[in-house]
């Protein structure tokens, strides 16, 4: 867990202490008030990490009865991606949205892009659009590619016919990322399950008053919190010159980023964001199964249910251009992590926020904190460029900013290599491979 105690929104007063786990940020509103929130994310259903954040957690604690419990003063940002890779998918979700019940002004859902992808369920999954496609699933547009598994490729390694259970098993496997998914779920079913179980298990999903259908009515692209403001993945600057509005138009000239993203406030983006998620996901809610799958063209402006947010959270369009999203990206390149734009930095910091929270991206065993000067011009005697939309929270003198990208899902499964493995030991946090991989 990485702590932060600060005096107001000051970051220059900030203690840092850090363990491992997740980010706590504790803020002072003032000084007769402590407000403290927990920031988790990328648990993908696994039962072991799950259950180690809970029994660390300084936020969480579970009552006699089970339940998981918000300690008096304490918040909660989860931050994305709740399923794919542990046979806990169901018991995390239902804990979450437990929580957000139970405490629903101090629980908070960022929406990741495993949590987004399972919209395609609706329609793959229906019997409908099976019996329409049998025999030629199409595929999705990212597996058009030569290397690419099949479906057919699939049902020849695989065995038996065209089925809403083989279909499942390969959209996880090979379109989902999540190769282990259906054997989890159906530990997590319990030892009577079927195939047919768990494949209903994921209709069930994304159904009318479904679990992944709560989560997503209750979730948000982007949430700020006094000074800390939290996405899934990353802001650029193509992402912060971005808007749901500007869908289906023209792309902007990286030249024109920044004159695009001074002309709104940083609440503003937020807002149009978030409004657009929950627009997206009531329309989808309240529609049938749609005759043509999403995925297989792909893009903003398909027309159908959802389509947008869907594509909200896939990196790359299908003419393999770089989608402009705050879901799929990351602060790392090639292992190595990358500071924020300056232009990102300073826009954030001059409105009033220090720290940028994020996931999905695994690394190591620690959250990861990096450094940036929102200043166009280090020279502490230059004038910052004027902020045209200030807040109450503006600081048109930030001197600092640093993002935490705190998915440490792969912690403490460490595949060591070289001399590095020969130093290794037990005590150093040496594990075998991930039985997520």
């Amino acid at each position: 867990m990485l702590y932060r105690a600060a005096a107001g929104a000051a970051m220059a007063s900030s203690t840092w202490v850090s363990s491992r786990g997740s980010t706590r940020a504790a803020v002072a509103g003032s000084a007769s008030r402590m407000h403290t929130v927990a920031y988790v994310t990328d648990v993908e259903g696994h039962k072991q990490h799950w259950e180690r954040y809970v029994s660390l957690s300084k936020v969480l604690h579970r009552a006699e009865d089970g339940r998981l419990k918000l300690r008096d003063g304490c918040g909660l940002v989860y931050g994305g991606d709740v399923v794919d890779r542990g046979s806990a998918d169901l018991q995390v979700l239902r804990e979450l949205l437990a929580l957000k019940k139970d405490y629903e002004g101090r629980v908070t859902f960022i929406l990741g892009n495993r949590d987004i992808n399972k919209m395609r369920f609706k329609t793959e999954l229906d019997p409908d659009y099976i019996r329409a496609t049998v025999g030629s699933m199409p595929l999705p547009y990212w597996l058009r590619r030569d290397g690419a598994v099949t479906y057919n490729m699939f049902l020849k390694e695989e065995g038996g016919g065209d089925s809403v259970v083989n279909r499942c098993k390969y959209i996880l496997r090979h379109s989902m990322g999540s190769p282990l998914a259906f054997e989890y779920r159906k530990e997590e079913l319990g030892a009577t399950a079927t195939d047919e179980d768990v494949a209903q298990s994921y209709r069930d999903l994304v159904a009318p008053g479904g679990l992944i259908v709560q989560y997503l009515r209750q979730a948000k692209l982007i949430h700020r919190h006094e000074d800390l403001c939290f996405v899934h993945g990353a802001i650029s600057e193509r992402a912060l010159a971005f808007r749901p509005q500007d869908i289906g138009k023209p792309k902007a000239n990286p030249k024109d980023f920044a004159a695009v993203y001074l002309g709104y406030s940083l609440n503003e983006w937020m807002s149009q964001w978030n409004d657009f998620v929950n627009q997206q996901v009531r329309e989808f809610d309240e529609s049938a199964p749609a005759q043509e799958a999403w995925c297989v063209n792909g893009g903003y402006g398909t027309g159908i249910p959802g389509g947008d947010l869907m594509a909200v959270g896939m990196g790359w369009h299908a003419d393999r251009s770089r989608n402009p999203t705050v879901v799929y990206n990351n602060w790392l390149k090639d292992g190595k992590p990358e500071p924020p734009p300056p232009g990102v930095a300073q826009y954030l910091a001059r409105h009033g926020v220090n720290f940028l929270l994020t996931g999905h991206q695994p690394h190591g065993d620690l959250p990861l904190v990096i450094k940036a000067d929102p200043r166009s011009n280090p020279d502490p005697s230059a004038n910052p460029i004027p902020n045209p939309n200030p807040t109450p929270n503006s600081n048109p003198n930030a001197t600092a900013f640093a993002v935490i990208t705190a998915d440490t899902s792969y912690s403490r499964h460490t595949r060591w290599q070289g001399a590095s493995a020969a130093a290794a030991s037990p005590a150093a946090g040496k594990a075998g491979p991930d039985p997520r991989d």
